[in-house]
């Protein structure tokens, strides 16, 4: 009961507790002369004395309320605009001042509050600044770093999403915020729920493989995902995603790699051995002798050139191959090898047509790697046309650079097969004659790289049973060359 009434005590104003506590004291000394009084008439003494008590203690009350009026005014006042004036400081209103009236305690008292306050603003701006660029700064890293970055929150909502994300979905964050992650990819759904069910901050892997909306090509991404706790409540989860496609591509060619030579090589070797072992017999006819050494002949150089292509690739690729580059005429190089390989068109009935525009400058190149370009591109036209077909080879002179067509009316290659086309060992199967045609899958990876090399590109038009043109560009040579310039001042004319 005692706390109760005392902490009601405490709850009352300044001016309420001094007034109480002075009327007690009041209403106590009244009590007390009540008591003196009776006393007084008990023993005969007059009233005179009474009186002159009780005057005295009526002023005394007089001046106890204007005391506590005082100490309200003085007190309590000035403390109440403090107490106002720190709740506007705690909604952050940092510009509010403090006006107090009254002693010179209270004035210095407002004046470091005041102070105070402007302080406290001063370290509020520079916390906020340093904030917005810890905020800047990891937001620049999250946009710019090579893996993707997801933050989803407890229901599964898309918070935050950095650039490469972006990228590899083609989307834009804002446009997916608050949407659910499991549908805008629908193959992490399995990795959040297991996500959710784990245990404290473990880290979940798992690899999946998707294809966003308008792909180039399906990626693979290793996912990564984690809790965020509040407190042990799930606030969020973020996941990091490492598009590990090209990994998954290089071990897809290692195993096809080991296919394609166990089974290239098998094939000249198995010829070579089998006819080696038949070539034994003493009885066999000449005719017959020769026909099997021709062939072992051809089957073993088979094997050395594949053999030379991968080992030509490998040290193009590693720079070990020195470049003995020199103007060369571009079209006596190509007229030259349609010349010697002219046998690979007649063996099909193929017509080769030449569309070489006059004048050209030459190119700065090697002309044996450049040679090999072209004859790879020609031989490959002939083996994938159709027998009585026609193919064209075309160089023309374009801004700085020169431009060399090879077009078929072959097979055609698919879309799908487009974007593998010039990596190491790949063929494309869409057809079961191409399946027929012997192929390394070197030849045009080999050629890429040449190109590469001399600075220039290579593109291919295709269509699926129409046939395909394969262009490569050189840059227009130099003047190294007193013929080169009788060339180009006659081109120029």
């Amino acid at each position: 009961m005692a706390n109760v009434l005392t902490e009601k005590f405490q709850s009352l104003s300044l001016f309420s507790r001094i007034f109480i506590i002075t009327t007690v004291t009041i209403l106590f000394t009244l009590a007390c002369i009540a008591l003196i009084n009776r006393i007084f008439h008990l023993a005969g003494i007059p009233y005179t004395y009474v009186w002159l008590v009780l005057v005295p203690i009526g002023i005394a009350f007089v001046i106890a309320y204007l005391a506590a009026k005082f100490v309200e005014r003085e007190v309590n006042f000035p403390i109440r605009q403090f107490i106002d004036s720190a709740k506007e400081i705690a909604r952050g209103n940092f510009d509010h001042k403090i006006n107090v009236r009254g002693s010179q305690e209270m004035l210095q008292l407002a004046r470091i509050f005041n102070y105070m306050t402007i302080e406290l603003k001063r370290i509020y701006d520079i916390n906020i600044n340093q904030i917005i660029r810890e905020k800047i700064k990891t937001e620049a890293i999250l946009r710019n770093i090579a893996d993707g970055v997801i933050v989803s929150g407890p229901f599964d909502e898309v918070l935050l999403l950095n650039d490469i994300v972006e990228t590899w979905f083609n989307v834009k964050e804002k446009d997916i915020l608050g949407c659910s992650l499991a549908f805008f990819i629908p193959e992490l759904k399995p990795l959040l729920e297991k996500t959710k069910q784990s245990f404290g901050n473990e880290i979940l892997l798992e690899e999946i493989e998707t294809e966003p909306d308008d792909p180039v090509s399906n990626i693979v991404l290793a996912a990564h995902a984690s809790k965020v706790l509040d407190q042990g409540d799930l606030i969020g989860i973020v996941i990091v995603l490492r598009n590990i496609t090209k990994e998954k591509q290089i071990d897809k060619m290692k195993t096809e790699l080991v296919s394609v030579v166990a089974h290239e090589l098998r094939s000249p070797l198995t010829s070579i051995a089998g006819f080696s072992e038949v070539l034994k017999d003493p009885e066999m006819p000449p005719a017959r002798r020769k026909e099997f050494m021709d062939i072992i002949h051809y089957e073993s150089g088979r094997l050395a050139d594949m053999i030379d292509k991968f080992l030509n690739i490998s040290r193009i690729e590693s720079g070990q191959t020195v470049m003995n580059k020199i103007p060369i005429d571009i079209a006596s190089t190509i007229a030259s090898v349609v010349s010697i390989n002219a046998t690979l068109a007649q063996k099909k009935n193929i017509t080769v047509k030449l569309n070489i525009q006059e004048r050209m400058p030459f190119v700065n190149a090697d002309p044996d790697l450049i040679g090999q370009v072209i004859l790879n591109l020609f031989s490959n036209a002939i083996k994938y046309s159709r027998e009585d077909s026609t193919v064209t080879l075309r160089a023309e002179w374009i801004d700085e650079e020169i431009k060399i067509s090879v077009e078929d009316m072959g097979f055609g290659i698919s879309k799908e097969n487009m974007k593998n086309l010039f990596q190491k060992f790949f063929r494309a199967k869409d057809d079961k004659r191409i399946k027929s045609i012997e192929g390394t899958g070197l030849g045009l990876a080999f050629v890429k790289e040449i190109v590469q090399q001399h600075g220039g590109k290579i593109h291919v038009e295709s269509e699926w049973g129409k046939g395909s043109t394969f262009s490569f560009t050189l840059p227009a040579g130099i003047q190294t060359s007193d013929k080169f310039e009788v060339r180009l001042t006659a081109s120029a004319r």
